[in-house]
C-alpha cells in the first residue's frame, strides 16, 4: 500500500472527472470509499438514507460510493440500507483488525459484493429537530411534543459545541451524568439544549403551520413519493415505524427525557 488520497469535495458531479482519474492512478490493492454530500449523486449511490423534509434531503445525500477490491465489482449500485457509522466497521474488516465488540456499525463487505442487507432500519437526525427512523421505503420523522420542547439536554465530555452554544449561564446548570454504557464509566456533562443554537426557541414559532413543527409528524412512501412532497396517513406503517424507533433510541442509550419529549413514554403502539 502506497498511500492514499483524501478529497474534501462540495460538489462532486462538478470534480467527478478529475476524481475518477485521480482513483485510476491508486493501485489496486487500496481499497477507495468516498463520502459524499450531495443528494444530486444518486447515480453512484450505495446507502441511501441519512430533516422538515429538506432537511432529510440533506442528511440523506451522504452518499458512498466505493471502489471496490474487495469482490471485483465496479459501477453497480446496492441498494440495502447503511449509514456512515459503517464505514469504520468496514475498513477495519477489509485490513484484518478486531471490530470492538461495542461499535454499531456493521462491516460491508458481503453488502458490496451481493447487496446484503445490514439492519432493517435506521435511525438518523440532528441534536433537537426531528428524530427519523426509515426501512428504506418508509420515512418517519418524528415531531417534539410542544410542552416538552425544552425537555432537552447536551451530554458532552468537553463543554464545546456550536459558536455562543454554551454559555456561563448553562455552565451553572450543568450536572454530572453517569448514565451511558457507552462512555465506558466516564461521567457526561449535562447541560440546558438549544438545538446548537440552529432554530428558534420560539414555541409559536416552531408550531405555526409554516414553522419546523408545524405538520405534526410525518410519514413518506419513498417509494411513491422520493422527493417526500406529499404526507402519508398509514396507520399500520406509522405504528410500525413507531415501535423500531423506540427499539432504536433504546439500542443508542436514548435519555429518558428524549422519549418524553417525543411524546414516546406513552405511546400505546
Amino acid at each position: 500500500m502506497k498511500g492514499g488520497i483524501f478529497l474534501h469535495i462540495r460538489d462532486y458531479m462538478k470534480y467527478r472527472p478529475r476524481v475518477a482519474e485521480l482513483l485510476s492512478e491508486l493501485p489496486d490493492e487500496l481499497l477507495d470509499t468516498i463520502l459524499i454530500r450531495h443528494y444530486k449523486a444518486d447515480d453512484i449511490i450505495i446507502s441511501h438514507c441519512e430533516h422538515n423534509t429538506d432537511t432529510y434531503l440533506i442528511l440523506s445525500g451522504v452518499c458512498c460510493s466505493t471502489c471496490n477490491f474487495i469482490s471485483g465489482e465496479r459501477n453497480e449500485h446496492r441498494g440495502a440500507l447503511c449509514q456512515t457509522i459503517d464505514i469504520a466497521p468496514t475498513l477495519l474488516d477489509f485490513f484484518n483488525v478486531p471490530i470492538p465488540q461495542d461499535m454499531q456499525g456493521k462491516p460491508l463487505r458481503d453488502t458490496v459484493a451481493s447487496d446484503k442487507p445490514v439492519r432493517e432500519y435506521a435511525l438518523f437526525g440532528m441534536h433537537g429537530f426531528h428524530v427519523n427512523v426509515t426501512d428504506g421505503r418508509y420515512v418517519y420523522m418524528r415531531t417534539p411534543v410542544r410542552e416538552h420542547l425544552d425537555d432537552l439536554y447536551d451530554y458532552m465530555q468537553t463543554p464545546t459545541s456550536y459558536p455562543n452554544s454554551v454559555t456561563l449561564d448553562k455552565l451553572r446548570q450543568g450536572q454530572m451524568c453517569w448514565d451511558f454504557h457507552f462512555t465506558k464509566g466516564t461521567p457526561l456533562l449535562r447541560l440546558p439544549g438549544h438545538c446548537m443554537g440552529m432554530i428558534p426557541n420560539d414555541p409559536e414559532t416552531l408550531y405555526a403551520p409554516d414553522g419546523l413543527y408545524g405538520e405534526g409528524n410525518l410519514l413518506f412512501d419513498l417509494e411513491q413519493d422520493p422527493k417526500q412532497l406529499q404526507p402519508l396517513h398509514d396507520e399500520a406503517v406509522e405504528s410500525r415505524m413507531i415501535e423500531a424507533m423506540k427499539q432504536l433510541m433504546e439500542e443508542n442509550e436514548a435519555p429518558a427525557e428524549q422519549y418524553v419529549r417525543l411524546g414516546l413514554s406513552t405511546e400505546n403502539t
